[in-house]
């Protein structure tokens, strides 16, 4: 009985060895589609910091842009909400609007008990866990500068604004499943 019970206890050790771990990844954004989510909640979040400016149209130069489509549609949106029409050339624009973003996504995982065991192609053990929290952290930094199509002079700066959106998982005692921040029911992830 008792190499028996060692046996069984040595197993349990590999087990949960390999279970209590913890890990930061750093992957590019948009890989899934609670990534993209919290990106765009990133993205909303700092064009919505930004300070609002006059002018009566704006051509949005996307030349320098280097986030996805959905960013400039919520920053031409913004412009349209504070009253700034939109050009469809250039030279049609009484100012010139050059929008840049950066797009930044962190995953940090903890997990105390068994993890998902890959035993095939088709089937995999569930994961089993007495305490397990899952964070995810997009961030997005935009800029831009509103110049006069005439003149050449600066009517706004707006550098290093910050959208932060932070999502986390948390699971106790294999049923317990709490989730902060809540998302809104039409951005909830699938």
């Amino acid at each position: 009985m008792g190499e028996k019970m060692t046996r069984v206890v040595l197993l349990l050790i590999l087990l949960l060895s390999d279970a209590c771990s913890s890990g930061i990844v750093t992957l590019p954004p948009k890989e899934t589609a609670t990534q993209e989510l919290i990106m765009s909640s990133a993205a909303r979040k700092a064009v919505e910091s930004l300070s609002p400016f006059a002018a009566s149209s704006a051509y949005v130069d996307g030349s320098d842009f280097t986030g996805s489509k959905f960013e400039i549609a919520i920053f031409k949106a913004w412009l349209l909400q504070h009253g700034v029409g939109l050009a469809a050339q250039k030279n049609a624009a009484v100012t010139i609007v050059p929008y840049t973003a950066v797009d930044s996504y962190n995953f940090k995982s903890l997990l105390l008990g068994v993890p998902r065991l890959k035993l095939s192609a088709f089937l995999s053990t569930p994961e089993i866990a007495l305490y397990g929290k899952t964070t995810e952290i997009a961030i997005n930094q935009i800029s831009f500068y509103a110049v006069d199509n005439k003149t050449g002079n600066a009517i706004a700066v707006e550098t290093s604004k910050f959208g932060l959106q932070p999502y986390s998982i948390t699971k106790m005692l294999f049923v317990l499943h709490f989730e902060r921040p809540k998302l809104a029911s039409d951005q909830r992830a699938p």
